[in-house]
């Protein structure tokens, strides 16, 4: 585990250990429908396609409150993926999520007090934090 990812996960244990009610991001897929994304393409796959689009929604969340932000990886499995045929770019859309959150990103995050939190299937369905 590197510095960042042990800093992270020292961030999620503190929130979770404190006791206290905490708001997170969700429906990321209703937030992109709702930016103009139509239910026909993988919504995954904007993490490579337009990541300016997700990163949009993953600011909005911060800038409403939420102390703790998901990447956007709902669905990046091989398995989902396969129906939009993007199983064989799991890992790149797996990493695409979690390397496209940029320094502006964990700036605004850490300025509010929340923190990213994101897992990255591999193609052959491991995890990886």
């Amino acid at each position: 585990m590197n510095a960042q990812e042990t800093k992270g996960t020292n961030a999620l244990q503190k929130l979770i250990d404190d006791g206290r009610v905490h708001v997170m991001d969700g429906a990321m897929g209703t937030e992109l429908y709702a930016s103009g994304v139509f239910v026909n393409v993988s919504y995954d796959g904007l993490n490579l396609e337009t990541p300016d689009v997700v990163e949009t929604v993953h600011r909005n969340y911060v800038n409403a409150g939420a102390e703790v932000i998901e990447t956007n990886t709902f669905g990046a499995n091989p398995v989902k993926l396969s129906s939009y045929g993007l199983a064989e770019r799991t890992e790149e859309i797996n990493h695409a999520a979690v390397g496209g959150i940029t320094a502006s990103d964990v700036s605004l995050a850490e300025a509010s007090g929340a923190i990213i939190i994101g897992f990255t299937a591999t193609a052959s369905g491991g995890v990886r934090k």
